[in-house]
């Protein structure tokens, strides 16, 4: 039997419900092994305790680190004016409060090692067959790059969900740390990038969400209660499955990649990524999602993640 694909995951788990999604997913994907799963930005712990609740409630047993709040040089302030941030809840330390975390989350468990260290350990020893999922800003794999460039080169491959290959736009992953995207992007690690380009096609339709509502198991009732809390910041929002889509990529074909050099801006229009023909350099190495067949994509994802009662 083929031995399963082994998965860590680096997500900023707490705001955009696709997280949830994307962790929910890969964790029941029979070829993939998910052996670490880290968080970051903007309170990194309790979007650690988030995940580690997810994992409880599917009965899994996979390790949670907690990683960095802040990026590498981007300023918080203009990515999130001031008036937002004042009116954004804050916990006990002053940092800011999730909104798909609730107290009842506080004593869920999450390791003490921190998510950098944590990211270099596993790869030293799995890297054979490890492939990194990256779902939010790429703070945490910049300084882990940074740190030990030689040990994330053994890295299979990054899958990350982030950039805009067809427009000048900047994508939230992306445009929060900038420096640490190009970074990444320049590691010569191989990379596939799924960008907007695909996963805005991707939302979450009625009957899924009816689905998900008409069920009683731990995993769909801790996901309603996510969802709660994201319409209630989002009210006039349809949930897209952007991480999810990048999750399928690692054992799916729903995506179909072209290969291209990929640069981040970091000047008048930073965040931005800006994608071109493959060098010679680049050719093997960096790939980025133009097509997605969009039906099979979602009928899949709701049969793995929520699959109908027997």
């Amino acid at each position: 039997m083929k031995p399963k694909m082994r998965v860590h995951i680096d997500t900023d788990i707490g705001d955009d419900i696709d997280d949830a999604f994307a962790l929910t997913y890969l964790l029941q994907e029979p070829h993939v092994e998910v052996i670490g799963i880290t968080t970051v930005f903007r309170n990194a712990l309790k979007r650690a305790k988030i995940a580690s609740e997810l994992i409880r409630s599917l009965d899994k047993e996979v390790p949670v680190y907690s990683g960095e709040n802040n990026p590498l040089k981007q300023d918080l302030d203009s990515l999130i004016p001031y008036h937002k941030q004042i009116n954004q809840k804050k916990d006990a330390q002053g940092l800011y409060w999730p909104p798909q975390y609730a107290d009842d989350m506080a004593e869920a468990f999450v390791e003490v090692t921190p998510a950098v260290t944590a990211i270099l350990e596993t790869v030293k020893t799995q890297h054979e067959n490890l492939t990194l999922l990256a779902i939010g800003p790429l703070t945490n794999l910049a300084l882990a790059i940074k740190q030990d460039p030689l040990t994330m080169k053994k890295l299979k491959k990054i899958v990350l969900m982030g950039g805009f290959a067809t427009k000048r736009i900047a994508e939230w992953n992306i445009r929060c740390d900038p420096e640490a995207a190009a970074i990444v992007f320049q590691s010569g690690i191989p990379i596939d990038m799924v960008g907007l380009d695909v996963t805005l096609q991707c939302q979450v339709d009625a009957e899924t969400l009816s689905h998900i509502k008409n069920r009683s198991d731990a995993t769909s009732t801790l996901i309603q209660k996510l969802l709660t809390r994201w319409f209630g910041q989002f009210a006039d929002r349809i949930p897209v499955l952007h991480d999810p889509l990048a999750a399928s990529t690692l054992h799916h074909h729903f995506v179909q990649f072209r290969h291209a050099s990929i640069q981040v801006n970091l000047d008048t229009e930073r965040g931005v990524t800006v994608v071109s023909e493959p060098s010679p350099a680049t050719s093997s190495q960096l790939r980025v999602a133009e097509t997605v067949d969009v039906q099979a994509f979602l009928s899949h994802f709701r049969q793995q993640t929520f699959p109908d009662k027997t």
